[in-house]
């Protein structure tokens, strides 16, 4: 269950960041000759890993209650809270990186080592609170660092922190305040 909890959401994340490089480059054609928004390809691919994230979400509830955890009533609040903080660290993220890597080409490679790097500072296979207090506020600038424990507690504890449901939302915020700027400074470029 404590793996589950946690893979879950970060499979969603890692599946968009790595994604996202590649998605204005994997369709010149379609970018070249519509007049289709630019942003709508960075927003479809994230959306489209959110569905199989909740589609996973709908088989994971039937382990979690052959291992004894019950959906609490906080579930109907926190599910759909943290679908959209996490939703706009994705989205925010994605269109960095979309936008960015048409004009640096090698940034797709880059990505995927610090995605690597980001797995071991996210608290899936250990607690946060393993992590030695000198390090935490170098974890601290990875948001999935905040969204993990937080999508592990609801499932599994029914409870939210409400001092980590901030952090969170500090990240979802510092997100798209990047993702939107430089998105809408480099699509002219593609």
């Amino acid at each position: 269950p404590f793996l589950l909890a946690s893979l879950l959401p970060w499979q969603w994340f890692a599946n968009t960041v790595s994604s996202a490089p590649a998605v204005y480059l994997g369709k010149v054609m379609l970018v070249k000759r519509t007049a289709l928004p630019r942003a709508l390809l960075p927003v479809a691919s994230t959306t489209n890993h959110l569905v199989h994230f909740v589609v996973a979400l709908g088989v994971a509830v039937p382990a979690l209650l052959l291992t004894g955890h019950r959906p609490a009533a906080i579930w109907l609040l926190g599910v759909p809270l943290l679908l959209v903080l996490q939703g706009a660290v994705c989205l925010g993220l994605a269109l960095t990186l979309a936008a960015l890597n048409v004009v640096l080409r090698d940034l797709e490679h880059l990505t995927q080592v610090l995605l690597n790097l980001t797995f071991f500072m996210t608290p899936t296979l250990y607690s946060e609170d393993l992590v030695p207090a000198g390090l935490r506020p170098l974890f601290a600038l990875n948001p999935m660092y905040h969204l993990v424990p937080l999508w592990r507690h609801l499932m599994l504890e029914g409870r939210l922190d409400a001092a980590a449901l901030g952090r969170a939302a500090v990240c979802a915020a510092a997100a798209l305040a990047l993702g939107v700027p430089v998105h809408r400074r480099l699509e002219g470029r593609r």
